[in-house]
């Protein structure tokens, strides 16, 4: 249901704030299916990118089929 995408999201945003390399790549893929929050590309990328600069290998192929350069 809508409400516990939500409460998912914002557990899962605040692990993502304090460096979690795993919940990073899942709130990019929050973001990029708007699941739990508003959909929104660019926060998805942002959130990717922050966990593929830590090895994350599902952000970086994520990254990848957007096309996205891997720095």
């Amino acid at each position: 249901t809508q409400g516990n995408d939500e409460k998912g999201f914002y557990w899962r945003l605040r692990s993502a704030e304090q460096g979690n390399c795993f919940s990073q790549d899942v709130v990019g893929d929050m973001y990029l299916s708007g699941v739990g929050c508003e959909k929104n590309e660019q926060k998805a990328v942002i959130w990717y990118k922050k966990a593929e600069k830590q090895g994350n290998q599902d952000a970086i192929n994520s990254l990848e089929e957007m096309g996205i350069e891997i720095e």
